[in-house]
């Protein structure tokens, strides 16, 4: 059993690392839509992909190349647009690296009818898949910290690994949830201190993009945010302004021409 010292750092090379501990202690590393199969000596590798889908590309292409394949849990309804072009080539990248592709689903942008929200929620699958051009057979909450029930925990026809988090004795949960451990779960784990010999691993791979250790706080404000709006500023001081300048109503002087 390999001895772990500490719970890893929130950058890429520390997370390698922790794949290649999985490895020396002889985990079998499956994606977390595998979740109902009955293995021990498992971990289950699971991606809530919150911010940018284009962001979590440097964790999967890691991935792929230790030979790991995960679940990216894409959001429809959150503050990236999964339908853009850019989105969809990442998606399909994705794919391509030998992962699956999950549906996160936010219910507080679902109907509170039971029937209704079903339909919302086949609709949402078979978007994601219409531009995934993959089946997607696992889902997951999006911010289930935010209080009430999962609807969809059971009975929806999909493999939802939270219901194994919560009725699996069997069954340790991790979670990186904004950039920190909640308990020292991994470390017991690896160390072998722990009884359980299955994982669920949680990690959010906008998360691990830092080339050294930084607070979470920094690390929200000076790399990630800058990284996520980077794409719509380029978008505006680029292409949209090059649209103005060009376009052949604003050249020919029909449109506003008040000096700068």
């Amino acid at each position: 059993m390999v001895k772990v010292q500490y719970l890893p750092k929130f950058i890429l090379k520390e997370y390698e690392s922790l794949i290649s501990a999985f490895d020396h202690c002889g985990f079998k590393m499956r994606p977390s839509s595998h979740i109902d199969e009955e293995e021990n000596e498992v971990v289950y590798f699971r991606h809530d992909v919150d911010f940018s889908i284009d962001l979590s590309l440097p964790i999967a292409e890691l991935e792929a190349k230790l030979g790991v394949s995960s679940v990216y849990y894409i959001l429809l309804t959150g503050p990236y647009n999964a339908l853009s072009k850019s989105s969809i080539c990442s998606i399909k990248k994705l794919i391509d690296l030998g992962h699956k592709i999950g549906l996160h689903y936010d219910l507080s942008c679902y109907p509170g009818d039971l029937c209704e929200a079903r339909n919302r929620l086949s609709v949402e699958v078979g978007l994601l898949e219409l531009i995934s051009d993959s089946k997607v057979a696992s889902i997951v909450m999006h911010e289930p910290f935010r209080g009430g029930g999962d609807i969809f925990l059971e009975g929806s026809g999909y493999s939802n690994p939270s219901y194994n988090q919560y009725n699996d004795p069997s069954l340790c949960y991790v979670s990186d949830s904004c950039r920190a451990w909640r308990d020292d779960t991994l470390l017991r784990f690896l160390s072998g201190l722990e009884r359980r010999n299955r994982l669920l691993l949680n990690t959010h791979p906008e998360l691990w993009l830092a080339k050294r250790s930084m607070h979470r706080l920094s690390y929200l404000n000076d790399l990630l945010g800058p990284k996520i709006l980077k794409p719509k500023k380029d978008y505006f001081l680029r292409d949209v302004k090059n649209i103005w300048s060009t376009h052949e109503a604003a050249v020919n002087g029909y449109g506003d021409v008040d000096e700068l």
